[in-house]
């Protein structure tokens, strides 16, 4: 789990970031996010039972994502809130080294300092 600080909550943000928000892709998670504010970036890491039934599976996707983030969030400027969606694909990625890689390569700029 992120430091209280780093997390998002609020239905209200979470709508604010999927209207407005910029969007990049990749082929196993989306990456939204919204520029305001003079907070520390905020992060929460969403997946549907849709893309896997089983919470181990669920679960262990969203630990490698959120361990990740916080390996950059030194390297991202503030004001932004993210939201990480996890795709369908992440399921049959059998190296979690493919979604590092990939998260890493979706928090470039605009997001860095």
């Amino acid at each position: 789990m992120f430091a209280r600080r780093n997390r998002l909550s609020s239905r209200r943000v979470f709508a604010q970031i999927r209207q407005r928000g910029v969007r990049r892709s990749g082929d196993y998670i989306v990456v939204r996010a919204l520029s305001g504010g003079n907070h520390a970036p905020r992060f929460a890491v969403v997946m549907s039972t849709k893309v896997a039934k089983a919470a181990v599976l669920r679960n262990r996707h969203k630990r490698i994502i959120r361990d990740e983030i916080r390996a950059l969030i030194a390297t991202l400027s503030g004001g932004w809130d993210i939201v990480v969606t996890v795709r369908r694909a992440a399921q049959t990625a059998d190296e979690e080294q493919k979604i590092r890689e990939e998260v890493r390569k979706l928090f470039g700029s605009p997001f860095s300092v």
